[in-house]
């Protein structure tokens, strides 16, 4: 995440991914600190590592294309169940008012 300093030219950097050189490719570091207008930073390490058994679990438990596409479905289907029923009450609650303005329009009877 990155944010400038109101006023100057920097900005602050915060859990910004640092990109990693190397012949496994497979480390994810972060960093923080302050990038300065130029492109040269000050910033020290946060975190990093491999984190492969979090990569691992992720993959397992990510939802797949067709997964995100049935779910999307579903949603829409409730999504038009729900305003075609609350048209209905509108429809319905709109008869009432009707019905109810017409009777009391109508003398009575004494």
């Amino acid at each position: 995440m990155r944010f400038k300093i109101p006023g100057k030219n920097r900005h602050i950097r915060i859990f910004e991914r640092v990109q990693v050189d190397t012949d496994e490719g497979d480390y994810d570091i972060f960093d923080g600190g302050i990038e300065h207008s130029d492109g040269t930073r000050d910033t020290l390490v946060l975190f990093g590592g491999s984190f492969a058994t979090a990569k691992n679990w992720y993959n397992e438990t990510a939802f797949s294309d067709e997964d995100r596409a049935k779910a999307k479905a579903e949603l829409d289907d409730a999504k038009a169940e729900h305003e075609a029923m609350m048209q209905k009450r509108k429809q319905k609650e709109t008869s009432v008012k009707s019905s109810e303005e017409s009777t009391s329009e109508q003398p009575a009877v004494v």
